[in-house]
């Protein structure tokens, strides 16, 4: 969360205007193989601070097979440039069917406090986020959909994509990371752990802090929210190696870089089995258009 976007949000905010907000719409790549496809998605993001954000109302689309959601927040514990770090703060998803709504699984090590990324703003300190993703395997008859935290936090960021062809049995996650940029550069990548399952859908979001749009350089871009936020995606046919996705940017204001943070996870789909004939040990990680 950028200095500068702070000060755009109080603006707004002193103003009376409504929140920035984006309504359900296409994602910018659709088609990743094994039957997986993107249907939507939105975003939204206040400055407020609150106990919960109500996402845009999201009413989950019709076709073949179930449609399932992956879902992620990020809020800053302050309102001072998002400095703050207090630690975890639980997070709950509520939807018109139920709150909570137990189809929403967390990630297995969410949620990630994301520490230490800087911003080039001469005096700004270094900042943090907490971010979490979810998926719900089984979106019929979702309208809307609400984030819960245990105590009222600032800029407070769902973005949501909906999918078709992922995984139905109730165990979607294989695995997930966190990571952080801390010195000024010019692109991020975010790498998954090993995988333990073919034909994986790996997902990704992406933030730096002076919002610079970014240019996926592997993976597809699924989603741009807004500006400085990018969803990544892309499919992994074979398991056994970590995947990476990774994308660049022009720094603006003739900066030399700037900080960046994300969160990744290997999510299986319908055709996923088992990965077979792998010892499971580290390789170098792939990188996938």
């Amino acid at each position: 969360m950028s200095s500068r976007r702070l000060f755009l949000l109080a603006i707004l905010l002193l103003a009376s205007v409504a929140c920035h907000q984006q309504v359900p719409g296409p994602c910018s790549n659709t088609s990743y193989g094994a039957g997986v496809v993107c249907v939507n998605a939105g975003m939204q993001g206040s400055g407020s601070n609150q106990t919960n954000k109500l996402v845009i109302p999201y009413t989950v689309g019709t076709g073949n097979g179930p449609h399932a959601i992956v879902m992620m927040v990020y809020f800053c514990y302050d309102n001072t440039s998002c400095s703050a770090n207090n630690g975890l703060v639980n997070m709950t998803i509520s939807t018109n069917r139920a709150n909570p709504d137990t189809c929403f699984i967390p990630s297995p090590h969410g949620a990630f406090i994301l520490s230490g990324f800087p911003t080039p703003t001469a005096g700004q300190p270094v900042q943090t986020v907490e971010q979490e993703m979810w998926v719900c395997e089984n979106a019929a008859g979702i309208t809307s959909i609400t984030v819960n935290l245990a105590t009222a936090e600032y800029y407070v960021s769902p973005s949501v994509t909906e999918w078709t062809g992922l995984d139905t049995t109730g165990s979607p996650w294989d695995v997930d990371a966190g990571f952080v940029g801390t010195t000024l550069v010019k692109s991020m990548t975010a790498t998954t752990p090993v995988t333990h399952y073919t034909n994986e859908l790996i997902w990704a979001f992406t933030d730096n802090t002076l919002d610079e749009v970014m240019t996926p350089t592997a993976c597809k871009q699924a989603y741009q929210g807004w500006q400085g936020n990018l969803t990544l995606a892309t499919l992994a046919p074979f398991g056994g190696q970590p995947v990476s996705c990774s994308a660049g940017w022009t720094p603006v204001d003739n900066y030399a870089g700037d900080g960046w943070y994300a969160t990744i996870g290997a999510i299986k789909t319908a055709q996923s089995h088992p990965q077979i004939g792998t010892s499971g040990s580290l390789a170098p990680p792939r990188v996938i258009d």
